[in-house]
């Protein structure tokens, strides 16, 4: 596979080149857009990915809010920015493996999360308490009721000129950058099985509450990511089959009428991206 270091390298590169090509603030939106659609254009190009691993994603100019359920905390916060979605496929069958990740950028080496917005975004990935996304129609109860690694922080260090790094981190209030810790080696790791939080198959009827935002929110993206301010990115010719090649159910008419609905404000308010990894170790063991 392609190394950590690889991954990483290419990160930066396509962070520095999107940089390049804007005058206004680079925000969270934008590197989520980065990773999602042209960190895998980025990757596919780098011919360095063995035969039987793919990355795609797509990002739309809008951003899945919980709604709690409780009294007690009448409130809501983003989703998150980025979900992580890895399918496996092995000789035993298919395997689903996904993290929601909220970003935050800062200039040292330690960030605290603070301020009511992003207090409310800890809250839900410490405490996963009943909420409803509102274009869903469902209440999620998801348990158990303490960190996992179904949630995350990608922290964004900042420094002078355009360079960035990429970390993870569990959700805690103080958060630190730690060089072991990088986005490349986050995704290594999804793929592997040691971070994330495995996703039962849609088909199964006794599907948990994760595994059913996680499906949830992929239709929910999915029916949203043909109107014009949308991205995609895909190895195959077609961005609608490459969605319905990863996540193996079709569409109700086997074609998507691209959406005419426009903001002009959607550019800069919020942005959440999916970043899709399907791996096929049905013959061999992905290279390493």
């Amino acid at each position: 596979m392609t190394s950590i270091t690889e991954i990483n390298k290419i990160i930066h590169e396509t962070v520095r080149n999107r940089k390049a090509t804007v005058n206004n603030k680079f925000a969270e939106p934008k590197y989520t857009e980065v990773l999602s659609v042209e960190f895998p254009n980025a990757l596919k190009k780098s011919k360095r990915l063995p035969h039987n691993i793919k990355f795609g994603g797509c990002f739309i100019h809008q951003s899945p809010k919980a709604e709690f359920v409780s009294t007690h905390r009448n409130k809501s916060c983003e989703l998150g920015d980025l979900l992580v979605f890895v399918r496996k496929m092995t000789i035993d069958g298919e395997r689903f493996n996904a993290a929601l990740v909220q970003l935050k950028k800062t200039t040292s080496k330690t960030i605290a999360v603070k301020g009511d917005g992003d207090l409310k975004q800890l809250f839900l990935y410490e405490k996963w308490p009943c909420f409803n996304i509102s274009q869903l129609g469902h209440q999620y109860n998801i348990f158990p009721k303490t960190v996992t690694k179904g949630g995350v922080y990608s922290i964004i260090l900042e420094k002078s000129g355009i360079f960035s790094q990429i970390y993870y981190s569990l959700p805690i209030s103080s958060m630190q950058c730690d060089r072991d810790k990088t986005f490349g080696r986050f995704i290594a790791n999804m793929i592997d099985w040691k971070a994330g939080r495995t996703v039962a198959d849609e088909k199964n009827k006794d599907t948990d509450e994760w595994s059913r935002l996680i499906w949830d929110t992929i239709r929910l993206v999915e029916h949203k990511t043909f109107n014009a301010n949308s991205r995609l990115a895909g190895h195959s010719k077609s961005s609608i089959n490459f969605l319905q090649m990863m996540l193996k159910y079709s569409l109700s008419d086997g074609e998507i009428t691209p959406s005419e609905n426009k903001s002009n404000n959607e550019e800069s308010d919020s942005g959440f991206g999916i970043l899709f990894v399907e791996v096929d170790e049905r013959e061999r063991s992905l290279e390493q």
